[in-house]
C-alpha cells in the first residue's frame, strides 16, 4: 500500500460519523418512567432532565438499576421531578463513594475482590445513604481482618452496621461487632440478620450499654444470630423494634433451611443470592408502605434529602 492509498483511506475514515459507545438507559425503564410522568401530568422536559441525570450516572459506570427504580418510586408516590432530582443526586453520590471505597478494598486496602461488582456497589451505597460513613467502612474492613473481606461481604457488613446505628448503637461500638462477624466468616445473609436482630432489639441495647459487648463475645465464640438472640425469642423480651415488621422478619427467618443456618464464608451460591434477593424484595415492599425519601418531600418528617440516618426501616 503506497502513501496515496493510506491518505485516501484516512480521508474516508475521517468523513464517517463516529458512533458513540456510551451506555444507554434500559428501554423498558425509560418507557415506564415516561408513562408514570404522563399519568401524573408532568412535562416531558422535566422527565427528560431526570433521565439525563441517570444517563450521566451510568456513563460513569455506576449501576443504573437503583437510580431508575428511585425515579419510578418517586413518580409513583406523587413526588414532582423537581423533588426527585436531589434524591437522585444523593444516590449517585453514594454510588460513586461506594464504588471508590470498594475499589480501595479490592486494591489491598482492606480485602480482596474485583473492582466491578454492581451488586456490592448498590448495597454499599444503601449503607452510606443510611448513615454509615466512608471512614466507618474503612474501619470495618480493617476490623474484619486483612485478606478475609471481599467486596460483597464488606458491603453487606456495612449494611448490617447501618442497622446497628439505627438501633442507637454508636459506630464505634457497632464496628467491632460486625468486624468480628466478618472475621468469623459470616455469610452475607448472616451479616444482615445480625444487624436486623440488633435493630429489632434497639430498646434493649439503648437501655443496657453492656448488651452490645455480650453480642460481640457471642460472635467471637462463633455463634450465629439465630442462636445469639434465641433467649430473647423464647422469653418474649427485647421488643425494641417489635410490631408488625418485626413479626414479618421472624416469619421470614423461620423459612430458612438448615443449609442457610449453618456457618460458612462470604461467598454464596445462586440459591443464596435468590434468597437474599427475595428478602430484599420484601424489605422494599415495606419501604413502599412506610417511610421513604419522598415522604419527606410531602412534609411528613424533617431531614435533608439524602435520607441519612433514617431509622424507620427494618431491611
Amino acid at each position: 500500500m503506497n502513501r496515496w492509498q493510506v491518505w485516501l483511506i484516512g480521508l474516508v475514515m475521517a468523513s464517517v460519523p463516529q458512533v458513540s459507545h456510551a451506555a444507554s438507559l434500559p428501554t423498558k425503564d425509560v418507557q415506564d418512567i415516561n408513562q408514570l410522568g404522563q399519568a401524573r401530568g408532568h412535562a416531558s422536559e422535566s422527565i427528560n432532565r431526570l433521565l439525563e441525570h441517570a444517563q450521566q450516572a451510568i456513563e460513569q459506570g455506576l449501576p443504573e438499576r437503583p437510580i431508575m427504580n428511585k425515579i419510578k418510586e418517586g413518580l409513583a408516590k406523587g413526588a414532582s421531578p423537581e423533588r426527585i432530582q436531589p434524591v437522585v443526586r444523593d444516590m449517585v453520590r453514594n454510588l460513586r463513594d461506594a464504588r471508590e471505597v470498594l475499589q480501595d478494598a479490592a486494591s489491598g486496602g482492606s480485602g480482596q475482590g474485583g473492582t466491578d461488582n454492581s451488586r456490592a456497589t448498590e448495597v454499599m451505597a444503601e449503607a452510606l445513604g443510611r448513615g454509615v460513613t466512608v471512614d466507618e467502612v474503612r474501619s470495618l474492613g480493617r476490623s474484619g481482618g486483612k485478606g478475609r473481606v471481599n467486596q460483597e461481604t464488606l458491603a453487606f457488613g456495612a449494611k448490617g452496621l447501618a442497622m446497628t446505628k439505627e438501633a442507637g448503637v454508636p459506630g464505634t461500638e457497632g464496628i467491632p461487632v460486625i468486624g468480628e462477624a466478618l472475621r468469623q466468616g459470616f455469610r452475607t445473609n448472616e451479616l444482615l440478620d445480625l444487624g436486623r436482630e440488633i435493630k429489632k432489639h434497639g430498646n434493649e441495647f439503648r437501655a443496657d450499654r453492656n448488651r452490645i459487648q455480650e453480642v460481640k463475645k457471642a460472635v467471637e465464640r462463633g455463634e450465629r444470630p439465630g442462636k445469639i438472640f434465641e433467649r430473647d425469642r423464647q422469653s418474649g423480651s427485647g421488643k425494641g423494634g417489635g410490631g408488625r415488621e418485626s413479626r414479618t422478619e421472624d416469619r421470614e427467618s423461620s423459612k430458612k433451611s438448615d443449609h442457610e443456618r449453618s456457618g460458612g464464608n462470604g461467598d454464596r451460591s445462586g440459591g443464596d443470592r435468590d434468597r437474599i434477593e427475595s428478602r430484599e424484595q420484601i424489605d422494599r415492599g415495606r419501604e413502599s408502605r412506610g417511610s421513604s425519601d419522598f415522604r419527606r418531600d410531602r412534609g411528613d418528617r424533617g431531614g435533608d434529602s439524602s435520607g441519612r440516618g433514617r431509622g424507620g426501616r427494618d431491611d
